[in-house]
């Protein structure tokens, strides 16, 4: 089982492979699937399986380093209650494409909030979407793999 420092690696590998492939498509003008692959592996790179860990994550660390102790404790607060309900390495959170659509949705609620409240029509269905949760996807995976594959039920 890989450290937290170890996961940390990959993902970072991984997001600069993401921002590769964005900016390939970028140039071949599938500017909807690059925007998708890049801010799906910037997902992926900020909200990981260890999410469900209740003590600060490598991930929740970067909040508190790029944005400020106040945005790192808000966005350890709002993950908490994730954290409680979902018990660490479950198969509900680690398992690639379950746990992200899990997070995803978890992640969405302030947005479905504000979207009622405000009236604000969600952009139409693309290829991005598809684009975003496969990058992120691809994230959960290399972090599953440095897990060892472990899942706990």
């Amino acid at each position: 089982m890989a450290s937290g420092a170890v996961h940390a690696k990959v993902a970072k590998t991984v997001w600069i492979g993401l921002l590769i492939g964005s900016a390939y498509l970028a140039f071949t003008w599938q500017v909807q699937m690059a925007i998708g692959l890049a801010l799906g592996g910037l997902g992926g790179f900020l909200i990981t399986p260890d999410i469900d860990h209740f003590k600060r994550t490598h991930e929740e660390y970067r909040v508190y380093w790029h944005l400020g102790p106040l945005a790192g404790k808000l966005w350890q607060a709002y993950w908490s209650p994730y954290s409680i309900f979902i018990p660490h390495r479950h198969w509900i959170s680690h398992l690639p494409g379950v746990g992200t659509a899990i997070r995803i949705l978890y992640l969405g609620i302030p947005l479905w909030v504000s979207v009622y409240l405000l009236e604000v029509e969600i952009p139409a269905w693309d290829m991005g979407y598809v684009a975003a949760f496969a990058a992120w996807t691809a994230q959960d995976f290399f972090h599953w793999v440095f897990d060892g594959f472990g899942l706990k039920d």
